[in-house]
């Protein structure tokens, strides 16, 4: 399905017809908001609808289109929305850390994959928190760190590094704590701890959540068992869920055990039954995890749900043309990091689209756009946000090699060797420069390339490191 477009004249018009109908909007009052405006949202408690400045408007609108499936006129509030910022469409509002690279300094080799684990080995087993299967509210990880340990355990055992049959006891373990989390909400998500005054953004975001819920009184519809359950529309939850059924789905694949296919499935039956929402990359996880649950079942299901989203959720909000092209219209998703998880989940969609599904040429057209205009960033102004970028890179080389005719290479290479020269020189220092997902992705990329093998590891003592 193409998106539906507009000759770039009428979107003056557009903005002025958006203008009186988000007027109309705001000048009801309560919960006569809801029905009245827009039955399918109700603006009282839809986070969407809670602003009053420009942008905040347009969100409310695109939320009620999005969750009536209305593409057209999705389309629409977005380019109108575009208009309205300006100059500012597709410029992040917060400027990412860069770090110079010494394009001399060497890459970690082949030769080099089966030891380059067993810092991040023995520091998780030092460090597993998990096993004393704690309360939701003593814990400071997200369960997205979990995952990225399931991840990159699993992944670099698949790239021949050491201890491989303790590699999957950690995966396994680690796996243990997110059934117990998934059977603690109670819903079949991958749940949030609902703690307070914890530390970084994620626990940030959440502590205001907990306190916006608490004031409209809905906070026993929010929290389970101290776990954060429901969202109330605003999509964060997709995030972690996301996540945590991917890597139970690349757990299943290296097992082969029920349990962790039907934990995928319960994450991603619920993240079916999410409403789009206007933050483009919350949508993103449930795509890469509806695309994935595919690939591992050939329940078509999956793949069309996934498509759904795509088309209401991922496709529209980006810049098609002008110096922004590949980017996000708004500020908040033009940020990088944003950029790249939208990146991955693509990726994890086109691989899975059969030649002929009629979604395949829009799907890769978003992919190639996005691309080019994050790695051309990284090209230019240097490694940014490296946990993730190096992670998206990775899983791209993956699914697509050099060989594939699927997508071209649109900076790839060059951008996936500055991210692994970044990445190796911490870890030659001493550093865990990245997560542990990524670092694993990282080695399982390496060992797929063909790469000359040579080198051994000398490495000095470990130090803690590694970011997003």
């Amino acid at each position: 399905m193409q998106i539906h477009s507009l000759a770039l004249r009428s979107l003056p018009a557009i903005l002025a017809r958006h203008r009186a109908m988000i007027a109309a909007v705001f000048l009801l009052s309560g919960a006569g908001v809801a029905e009245a405006a827009v039955p399918a949202v109700d603006a009282s408690f839809n986070p969407y609808c809670q602003g009053r400045n420009r942008v905040a408007m347009f969100r409310c609108r695109l939320a009620v289109a999005q969750q009536t499936g209305n593409l057209p006129q999705i389309t629409e509030i977005t380019q109108a929305l575009t208009l309205a910022l300006g100059g500012q469409a597709g410029v992040p509002d917060e400027a990412p850390a860069t770090y110079t690279i010494d394009f001399d300094a060497p890459a970690l080799s082949v030769g080099q994959i089966g030891a380059a684990f067993e810092p991040y080995r023995k520091q998780v087993v030092r460090n597993a928190w998990w096993l004393s299967r704690p309360a939701p509210t003593g814990i400071a990880h997200p369960l997205r760190d979990v995952a990225s340990i399931i991840t990159g355990a699993l992944a670099a055992r698949d790239a021949g590094a050491e201890s491989a049959e303790q590699l999957l006891s950690i995966a396994e373990s680690a796996a243990d704590y997110l059934l117990w989390a998934q059977a603690q909400g109670g819903q079949g998500l991958f749940p949030f701890p609902a703690v307070r005054r914890n530390k970084g953004r994620a626990f940030e975001a959440a502590e205001k959540f907990l306190k916006r819920a608490e004031e409209l009184g809905m906070l026993p519809t929010a929290v389970s068992n101290d776990w954060i359950i429901n969202d109330l529309g605003n999509g964060d939850l997709q995030f972690d869920n996301g996540l945590c059924g991917v890597a139970m789905i690349e757990l299943h694949r290296a097992t082969r055990k029920e349990k962790y296919l039907q934990s995928a499935i319960a994450a991603a039956n619920w993240a079916i039954a999410q409403p789009v929402v206007p933050n483009w990359n919350y949508n993103s996880f449930s795509i890469h995890l509806l695309a994935s649950l595919y690939a591992q079942t050939g329940d078509a299901r999956y793949l069309r749900h996934a498509k759904l989203k795509a088309r209401l959720g991922l496709y529209p909000g980006q810049l098609k043309a002008g110096a922004r092209q590949g980017r996000w219209v708004d500020p908040h998703n033009a940020r990088l990091v944003y950029h790249y998880v939208m990146i991955r989940s693509l990726g994890a969609l086109v691989a899975v689209l059969p030649q002929d599904d009629p979604d395949l040429t829009q799907a890769r057209e978003v992919l190639s756009m996005a691309l080019a205009a994050g790695n051309a960033e990284i090209i230019s102004r240097g490694v940014a946000h490296p946990s993730t970028v190096l992670e998206t890179l990775a899983q791209l080389s993956l699914l697509f090699p050099p060989s594939s005719s699927t997508l071209p290479d649109l900076g790839r290479a060059q951008a996936f060797d500055l991210l692994a020269r970044h990445a190796s020189s911490g870890f030659f220092a001493g550093r865990l420069p990245v997560d542990p997902g990524a670092w694993g992705l990282y080695l399982k990329a390496l060992r797929m390339s063909g790469a000359p093998i040579e080198g051994s590891l000398n490495l000095p003592a470990r130090r803690p490191g590694g970011t997003r």
